[in-house]
């Protein structure tokens, strides 16, 4: 509860801003069909982190079958829906279940609006996914940094489906390491 308001109150706030949300993102593709934009539109919607089931502005965002939330390392913490509509986009109405990373999409949409991501200059953590996106090819992305935190001293590294995680994870108790510290020096290998 959070200043007197319960989580089912919280819920069906949430539920509401998510409704307001979807025709305010319904209003912004009308107004750029009524002024003939949408032929060179690309619209992506995504998220930063899973959701978050604790705390005191938890709305019981359960990220099941996934383990973890928000502030984990675990896929349920990281692994977020999202969608891109464009008319460019070559194969539509698919769902595309390959690894991809939030750096990605600076080089991806880079490419989409017609530029060439290596003339950015400087490294760039992302991956050009456009063509992978548009024509619903594997990832070029086979491994994934997800976090080093010196605070917290965790951090995980994923390798096609296979993920090392270090640390203590808030969101899950039955980490390999904490079960048996002795054995494993808080060190879980999964499988994402």
């Amino acid at each position: 509860m959070c200043d007197g308001i319960t989580h089912v109150a919280l819920h069906l706030l949430a539920i509401a801003l998510l409704d307001t949300l979807d025709e305010s993102v319904g209003e912004v593709m009308e107004a750029l069909h009524e002024e003939n934009m949408l032929d060179n539109t690309i619209v992506v919607f995504s998220s930063d982190n899973g959701g978050s089931p604790f705390g005191p502005f938890s709305t019981r965002s359960y990220n099941w079958p996934l383990r973890g939330a928000k502030l984990s390392l675990w896929e349920g913490g990281n692994r977020v829906p999202a969608f891109v509509w464009s008319p460019l986009l070559n194969k539509k109405r698919r769902v595309y279940k390959q690894l991809m990373h939030i750096t990605d999409w600076l080089p991806t949409l880079y490419r989409a609006a017609g530029g060439y991501p290596d003339k950015l200059g400087g490294h760039l953590d992302g991956i050009d996914m456009w063509r992978h996106l548009s024509l619903d090819l594997p990832s070029p992305r086979t491994e994934m940094l997800y976090n080093i935190d010196p605070v917290e001293k965790t951090a995980a590294l994923r390798d096609r489906n296979h993920k090392i995680v270090l640390g203590h994870q808030r969101t899950d108790s039955m980490t390999v390491g904490i079960r048996q510290p002795e054995i494993h020096g808080h060190m879980t290998i999964s499988m994402s």
